[in-house]
């Protein structure tokens, strides 16, 4: 005989009503035509199957089948109360039978045992009732009789009342447990102490109802107070106390009935009624314990019914769960085994009140949510669930209730009652990422609760506020609401005001400053910013000036430049003045950092403090300072580059003089003459002057045409008067004024490819930050030099080179500043005063600052090309040209 456990679990609950129904119609048939009848045993075929079908839906307990009155139950949940059913139930009634439990070890000759004793035992119901009791009393199928009858005076019926429903409940030890986990099951337990209640008050006896089914569950009413609720709940908690016991399971039984039948009727009813209700929802949680799902259920369904009626505020609901919880707490301590795994591993474990709280909001109707949310209570409500609620709205598209939802919320904050304005704090701290997304309620969040900061002067509030306040500007810096965080920033005006130091606090800790890089470099990337930001940018002028001296001290193309001017331009007086007082107060790092921008914002008081304050800096500082006036591309910068050659370094008196080139401002070109053409007067040495004369062809000066003839034509009796790189320096320039002079000039000698190797023009419309003075070559084979300081020598390899500077890396660190330069070019070398910069750890940029004329000659030809380098003087006689023809 194959046993039940070996059968497949692939069941239904169909399958267990349909058992029902076949057993009924096997007795009928095996009363008729016998047992060994063709049709008995097609019938009990046919039930056997069902019932093995239905024992993998029925759980590990198996399957029960009860009787109250002529309601049959499957599993405590009522059967639909057809002809076949109530047949059914009649029988078992008569035969005095409450319940036939058939377990998972059940067989096809259990089963038929069962039929046998109602057919041959049918004729009397007392020998059917004996027979039953003696040969089912334990085994894969037990049957349970459980009579309520009215308790007489004398009487040993009652007492023995506990003791049938403990035996039914009690037989093995272990099954007390699985009895306490199933809510169709403990409804058989609380039937058996109540009827045990009735019969030793003098009740009637008439039969009790375990389960009136779900009409008749929804029909009952929660009509005892609180005591009765918290007996209720006491009551479960020792149910689940000797279910924990594990030694004496029936004694258990027999005492948690006991214990049940001394509540209160009206707790019983709402006991029982809960427990009908938890048994028919499907929200179960199987890793959980039952027991502790139905207090929770048992908690809320009053909480609701009496915020339904009217009776509790929502405020008052919480304090109410509150006491409830803490009458939980015994019942979970003693089912916390699964809190217990949790805590162990690590994991939080949440506050049973909160659950409590969340199981409530749950339960409530949609209209009591709405009207508890846009109500002066919404305070009330566990941030949570508000947001699980707006959520909601937002899946429905409502986004403008949501809003709205919010929007009353936040004004909670304002509330005169300071539990409100404590949970409100507390409440937009957590949905600040929610809030985020309505910049309206963002902005009227953070102006509330900076209102409200200013007339806190409790301490513990004014801590929960002000971090409430700082969340939510947070939120809006991160999100990049920049109307929020201007509205942020006005709060915090304000507060300043009143309260200084917390003011001060507050804007440290708004997040903005960290910010403002990325800010920045939005309004930067297009030629437009958007008009909010630039907005909210003026809120904090000076640190938005600070950022953009950065900015634009690291821009390399022209287009990033003047957008940074541009915006400088928008932030308004504040931020003009931060630069002002950084060039004429700050130490030289920060101060030489304002003299771009302020070039293009207020060159007047460049012009006036920049020469004063360039003489005492260090060359590093004048050489970054000339740089700034460089990128700044001031139109008027011509002026005040040639103001400071009278204070800078004379070693950075070549490269002001190519700035001043550069800047097309011919006003500065009588000082370049002198320098240029009065030999008397030029105390700074031929390589100024040639810097001089290159300048003028920069800037075409018409002026200086007629000298630079005579220097290129000037002659003694047998050489050149002037020395060949000034000469060729000084036709490049007149190329530059006048480029119909090119055939004159090659007919003094000079080859075209001569003329073009030399300063670049002015360029209009340049789009880098500086424009390279003369044209770069890079050299694929390497040029090798060395680097002198006052302190060491270094290798250097040369990547790129032109006849101003270059690029390369050294084999050691340097410091910015003065260096010697000495370049290996064939049989020569060209030795130069270099200005170091570094770009790169080891590697460098540098610009030629001194060089005698002949070493630029032999720099000029090896960049031209050529692999013979003669000495420059050879160049200067007639022989030379018998040379070049050669070549």
């Amino acid at each position: 005989m194959p046993s039940l456990a070996a059968i497949s679990d692939a069941t239904s609950n169909a399958a267990a009503r349909a058992f029902v129904r076949s057993l009924n119609i096997l007795l009928k048939y095996s009363r008729l035509y016998g047992p060994e009848h063709q049709r008995t045993q097609s019938q009990s075929a046919v039930a056997w199957k069902e019932l093995s079908g239905a024992h993998p839906a029925a759980g590990g307990n198996g399957l029960l089948v009860g009787v109250t009155g002529t309601q049959l139950l499957l599993d405590g949940v009522p059967l639909d109360a057809g002809t076949a059913e109530k047949s059914l139930a009649q029988l078992l009634n008569g035969a005095g039978v409450a319940s036939i439990h058939f377990s998972r070890e059940v067989g096809e000759e259990d089963l038929a045992r069962l039929v046998r004793a109602f057919v041959e035992a049918a004729a009397k119901s007392a020998n059917l009732s004996e027979r039953l009791k003696n040969e089912f009393n334990s085994g894969a199928i037990k049957v349970s009789q459980v009579r309520f009858i009215q308790h007489e005076e004398g009487d040993v019926v009652a007492p023995m009342l506990a003791h049938l429903a403990a035996q039914s409940l009690g037989e093995n030890a272990s099954e007390l447990q699985s009895w306490l986990q199933d809510p169709h099951k403990l409804l058989q337990m609380i039937a058996a102490a109540e009827g045990a209640g009735k019969a030793a008050s003098g009740t009637n006896g008439e039969e009790f109802n375990a389960s009136a089914g779900g009409q008749a569950a929804d029909a009952v009413v929660c009509a005892c107070g609180m005591g009765d609720e918290i007996a209720a709940l006491r009551a479960i908690s020792m149910l689940a106390q000797f279910g924990g016991e594990g030694g004496n399971a029936s004694g258990g039984a027999e005492a948690a009935k006991e214990k049940i039948a001394e509540l209160p009727l009206d707790t019983q009813d709402a006991l029982r009624a809960a427990l009908v209700t938890f048994a028919g929802s499907a929200d179960h949680q199987p890793d959980r314990p039952m027991l502790l799902q139905l207090a929770e259920h048992l908690t809320i369904r009053f909480a609701l019914e009496r915020f339904e009626r009217g009776d509790l505020r929502v405020n008052a609901v919480r304090e109410m769960l509150d006491r409830m919880a803490r009458e939980m707490e015994s019942l979970r301590k003693v089912l916390n085994a699964r809190e217990e795994s949790m805590t162990r591993a690590g994991l939080t474990i949440e506050n049973h009140a909160e659950v409590l709280d969340r199981q409530f909001w749950a339960a409530m109707p949609e209209k009591g949510k709405r009207s508890v949310l846009l109500s002066p209570d919404a305070w009330c409500i566990p941030p949570r669930n508000i947001a699980d609620y707006v959520t909601e709205l937002l899946q429905r598209n409502q986004p403008e209730e949501a809003e709205r939802v919010l929007s009353n919320y936040a004004g909670c904050i304002q509330s005169s009652e300071p539990e409100a304005r404590l949970k409100t704090a507390h409440g937009l701290t957590q949905m600040a990422a929610m809030i985020g997304g309505f910049p309206q309620v963002l902005q009227q969040s953070m102006a509330l609760a900076g209102e409200q900061l200013v007339h806190e002067t409790d301490p513990e509030m004014q801590r929960s506020v002000s971090s409430c306040f700082v969340r939510l500007s947070q939120e809006a810096v991160g999100r990049r609401k920049y109307v929020a965080v201007q509205q942020a920033l006005a709060a915090v005006d304000c507060v300043e005001q009143k309260l200084p130091e917390l003011g001060a606090h507050l804007r440290s800790r708004l997040g903005l400053h960290d910010r403002l890089p990325e800010f920045i470099a939005e309004a930067l990337r297009t030629a437009q910013p958007p008009a909010d930001l630039l907005e909210m940018l003026r809120c904090v002028p000076q640190a938005a000036a600070e950022k953009c001296v950065r900015h634009f001290e690291t821009c390399v193309r022209r287009e990033d430049c003047e957008r940074v001017i541009a915006v400088m331009q928008q932030l308004g007086p504040a931020a003009l003045e931060y630069l002002r007082q950084q060039l004429t107060a700050e130490l030289p790092e920060q101060a030489v950092l304002s003299v771009g921008l302020l070039s293009r914002l207020d060159p007047g008081l460049l012009e006036r403090a920049l020469p004063s304050r360039m003489r005492g800096w260090r060359g590093m500082y004048q050489d970054t300072a000339i740089r700034q006036l460089a990128a700044g591309a001031s139109p008027a910068r011509g002026n005040l580059l040639l103001k400071l050659l009278d204070y800078a370094d004379p070693m950075l008196l070549p490269q002001l003089i190519d700035e001043i080139g550069i800047s097309g401002d011919r006003g500065a070109s009588a000082r370049l003459m002198t320098l240029a053409f009065d030999e008397a007067g030029n105390e700074h040495g031929s390589y100024l002057q040639l810097k001089a004369v290159e300048a003028l062809g920069r800037l075409r000066e018409l002026k200086a045409e007629s000298h630079l003839r005579l220097m290129v034509e000037g002659r003694h009796l047998w050489s050149w008067k002037h020395p060949r790189e000034l000469r060729v320096a000084s036709a490049q320039s007149l190329v530059m004024i006048d480029p119909a002079a090119q055939p004159f000039l090659v007919s003094k000698g000079f080859s075209p490819r001569e003329l073009a190797l030399g300063p670049l023009p002015v360029l209009q419309g340049c789009s880098w930050s500086r424009q390279r003075r003369y044209p770069r070559f890079l050299r694929g084979d390497g040029i090798s030099g060395k680097l002198s300081t006052s302190k060491q020598d270094s290798k250097l390899e040369v990547s790129s080179l032109s006849l101003g500077g270059g690029l390369g890396k050294s084999d050691s660190a340097l410091a910015d500043g003065v260096a010697g330069l000495e370049l290996h070019a064939g049989l020569y070398r060209v030795r130069a005063q270099v200005w170091l910069r570094e770009e790169k750890p080891k590697q460098f940029s540098f610009e030629i600052t001194g060089i005698e004329l002949d070493d630029r000659s032999r720099l000029r030809r090896l960049l031209a090309g050529e692999s013979s380098l003669l000495p420059a003087g050879l160049l200067q006689n007639p022989i030379a040209q018998s040379l070049r023809a050669l070549r």
